[in-house]
């Protein structure tokens, strides 16, 4: 067995690893590149590179000298090398957009940085309103438990309402034939008023005159009183007399005046008659009294 070395072949194999190796990719494609054993002048060549994107270039190269074809075995290694540039350009291009992808993804993991402290705000929020709601919460319970029992006792009213409508109801209806009476004796009410009014007018100027007529009626007495009082005494032997009186009555005053005459002989001890006659006059109504009589002694 011999071992050759194809400086021309690995090189540029070496050349392609070295500028694979500071490279790292997200695609498949960026996996380790293996190209197959050749036969170059006889010499089976097995190849091997290993490329490492994340921590260098290890290549390891075996020569094992057997029967083949050298131009066979470089072709197959130019394809092979062929290959990996094409995978280089959609590397770079994956590359590429990977860079853009880490610029937007920087820029959403600074947004969220902002939202995670925003919404560490908001829970603190939320942690109290959950506190406050807890506490709302328990007096609402015990709102509803006086609800409960507000809404029971309404209940109980309701049905005691209910009873108290009925009764008013037929009071309501019985209300309304009283009314209907009731305004039938207005009418009549109105009308004896009405006439009421009128006898009160009249009433008034009767009483006015009664009391007017009272008053008279004490200024007679009071000058019946003056003229009993003026009456005159006759002395014995003489025929004729006169005589002046005064009299009051319930505020009322009179003065009277009265005389006498006998007809007959005053020595006689027969019949004898006498003629008297007497008058008044009320001095606070203005009246007039008089009397007159014939008296016979036998």
């Amino acid at each position: 067995m011999k071992i050759k070395n194809y400086s021309l072949v690995f090189n540029n194999i070496l050349g392609l690893a070295v500028l694979l190796s500071g490279w790292s990719f997200a695609s498949p494609r960026a996996a380790a590149q293996a190209c197959p054993a050749q036969a170059i002048d006889g010499v089976t060549v097995i190849s091997t590179v290993s490329f490492s994107f994340q921590t260098g270039l290890n290549i390891t190269t075996t020569e094992v000298a057997t029967e083949g074809s050298t131009q066979t075995a470089v072709d197959n290694l130019v394809s092979c090398n062929n290959v990996n540039s094409t995978n280089i350009v959609s590397n770079a291009t994956d590359i590429a957009t990977n860079s853009t992808n880490i610029v937007s993804n920087a820029t959403d993991i600074a947004t969220n940085s902002t939202n995670i402290v925003s919404n560490a705000t908001d829970i603190a929020t939320n942690s109290t309103n959950i506190v406050s709601n807890a506490t709302d919460i328990a007096t609402n319970s015990t709102n509803i438990v006086s609800n409960a029992t507000d809404i029971a006792t309404n209940s109980t009213n309701i049905v005691s309402n209910a009873t108290d409508i009925a009764t008013n109801s037929t009071n309501i209806v019985s209300n309304a034939t009283d009314i209907a009476t009731n305004s039938t004796n207005i009418v009549s009410n109105a009308t004896d008023i009405a006439t009421n009014s009128t006898n009160i007018v009249s009433n008034a100027t009767d009483i006015a005159d009664l009391k007017q007529d009272v008053k008279e009626l004490r200024a007679g007495v009071a000058s019946v009183i003056a003229m009993d009082n003026a009456e005159p005494e006759l002395r014995p032997g003489h025929r004729f007399g006169i005589g002046v009186g005064f009299g009051t009555f319930q505020d009322e005053t009179a003065l009277g005046a009265a005389a006498k005459f006998l007809f007959t002989d005053p020595n006689s001890t027969g019949t004898a008659v006498t003629f008297k006659g007497s008058a008044g006059w009320g001095l606070n109504e203005d009246t007039f009294s008089a009397g007159a009589g014939i008296g016979i002694s036998f």
